[in-house]
């Protein structure tokens, strides 16, 4: 009963008109009722108003990610940290280009056909993560930062991907980043999929920092708990992205792959990049185990005083400011 409207829509997709049963028959996967048929088109509309609310993004990942589970389809199978078999990859061939196939829109200007956002944040993730992980990771740091109605750019949405056909749209990201998002822009990493083995997540971060975006770098509980819970210290925890090697990254389709690395050599030598990238990715995991640290002694202090929840939830939303852990 807390889930917003468009979350509680889309956990409830396909069950009141016996489409549940279509799916589990497999005869295919359930468009949303709330998402709209039609809208203004991409190429008319520029990238910079490509955005979405943070709670139709929501919507977005639960709607595909559950019609996905109904339909039967995936083959990565659940484990104790990631309890929805599917990733965003999935999701995107399963659900979102077959939802918007004709159209020649993205979910961004379906959901938005009345008047397209103009984005406050970027968000850039591993399409080979767990899309429960991801939304929950974006969520809780929403919770203690932003509101279900801050605008946010995503290529799995923002981009109408539906034209197998057309030439990777490799300025689109570029634009939206270089229109100055107020809120600058969310990378994360997520268990089991660095962003840094993903070319575009490395395209998407040269980008953020080719337009001097103010950059935050979350981590989801599934890979806190996986660092810190064993290994607090701050400099074993950094090993963890000290060894990046930009030229191991890989994309899943060629084309896309031949045009970002020809962006990148473009812009930085192989070494610049990855010094960039290990820089980055060990500054983020020492402050996230600083704020582990900070953590664990005053919550040892709570035990000791009274007023223990008002300082609990406090320090709770002070970590997940800081850490970004969930």
């Amino acid at each position: 009963e807390d889930l917003r409207p468009k979350l509680r829509e889309a956990l409830e997709a396909g069950i009141s008109d016996g489409s549940l049963e279509r799916a589990v028959l497999g005869l295919k996967v359930v468009r949303p009722a709330w998402l709209p048929k039609e809208g203004p088109r991409n190429a008319d509309v520029p990238p910079e108003r490509w955005g979405l609310t943070l709670e139709q993004w929501a919507a977005c990942v639960a709607a595909g990610a559950l019609a996905c589970e109904a339909a039967g389809h995936g083959t990565q199978e659940p484990t104790a940290k990631t309890h929805l078999p599917h990733n965003m990859d999935r999701i995107l061939e399963l659900c979102v280009k077959p939802w918007t196939a004709g159209t020649g829109s993205s979910m961004a200007l379906l959901l938005n056909r009345k008047e397209p956002l103009k984005p406050e944040l970027m968000i850039s993730y591993s399409w080979q993560a767990s899309a429960a992980e991801i939304m929950t990771t974006v969520l809780s740091k929403a919770v203690a930062s932003w509101t279900f109605e801050t605008r946010v750019w995503c290529r799995a949405f923002s981009v109408y991907h539906a034209n197998d056909a057309a030439a990777p749209d490799l300025d689109a990201f570029r634009r939206a980043a270089a229109s100055m998002p107020s809120l600058g822009a969310l990378v994360l990493r997520t268990s089991g999929a660095p962003p840094w083995s993903r070319l575009w997540c490395i395209y998407e971060f040269m980008e953020i920092d080719q337009a001097d975006l103010q950059v935050t770098p979350v981590f989801s509980a599934a890979y806190g708990m996986e660092v810190y819970a064993k290994d607090r210290d701050r400099r074993s925890a950094s090993s963890a992205a000290s060894d990046i090697d930009a030229a191991l990254a890989e994309c899943a389709v060629e084309a896309e792959a031949r045009a970002l690395r020809e962006r990148l050599a473009g812009r930085v030598s192989q070494e610049q990049l990855n010094q960039q990238l290990r820089d980055f990715w060990c500054s983020a995991h020492e402050q996230a185990a600083e704020s582990v640290q900070d953590l664990s002694k005053e919550l040892r202090d709570i035990r000791k005083r009274r007023g223990g929840l008002a300082a609990l939830e406090r320090i709770a939303r002070e970590t997940v400011a800081q850490a970004g852990l969930f």
